[in-house]
């Protein structure tokens, strides 16, 4: 299912306690279109994705996993069947503690690498009356890929220290990394320009940096 799916879910029943995004996409349809890069005709979409399919098998795989959960028949159906999934109009209902997870090399695919759609994550957190927290994989840890692949023991203690702190109440006594504030801002200045660089450092503000 799109990743804003349990989001939405989380919205809206109080009984879930809290709620990570790994990795976060506010609307998926804007993302898949931006993804297009201002193509329109139906016809070459499918001509396009069904050559990109023959060479990649994570897009072979993507397009017949979203032909079972979302129904869709051509790839050209992919941006309007995910609109329906967009977070955009519940941040009232974002009570619940959030975890927000940005890998340093997956931030510009899961945005579909427009700086427009990177600056939109920044300000939905901003967004969000909940209390937030935020951490970013970095290259130099190995967990840098898309979910944390290649690092998930590093991506695990991170989560379940989260998880323990937000729903158990332990005190975890983690030393802090003095640089990671400074490479949760340039990441988002590299992908989102001078005003991903300020909104990061607005976030920094708000929310808690694990």
């Amino acid at each position: 299912m799109p990743p804003s799916a349990s989001h939405r879910a989380a919205a809206g029943e109080p009984r879930i306690k809290a709620c990570i995004a790994n990795t976060l996409v506010v609307d998926c349809g804007e993302a898949a279109r931006a993804g297009l890069k201002g193509l329109h005709n139906a016809q070459m979409i499918d001509l396009l994705f069904s050559i990109l399919m023959r060479l990649s098998p994570a897009a072979r795989w993507w397009f017949q996993h979203s032909q079972w959960t979302l129904g869709i028949r051509k790839p050209h159906e992919w941006p309007d069947a995910y609109t329906s999934f967009t977070l955009k109009g519940l941040e009232s209902h974002f009570r619940n503690p959030r975890l927000f997870l940005f890998s340093e090399d997956d931030i510009v695919d899961a945005a579909a690498s427009t700086s427009t759609i990177v600056v939109g994550l920044l300000d939905f957190i901003l967004s969000l009356p909940c209390e937030r927290s935020v951490h970013l994989f970095q290259r130099r840890e190995g967990a840098s890929s898309h979910c944390q692949m290649g690092g998930l023991s590093y991506a695990h203690a991170v989560i379940f220290r989260w998880l323990d702190q937000t729903i158990c109440g332990k005190v975890c006594h983690v030393p802090s990394d003095p640089t990671a504030q400074q490479a949760f801002v340039e990441i988002f200045k590299k992908y989102g320009g001078e005003k991903g660089a300020k909104k990061a450092q607005e976030v920094l503000q708000h929310a808690r940096l694990i």
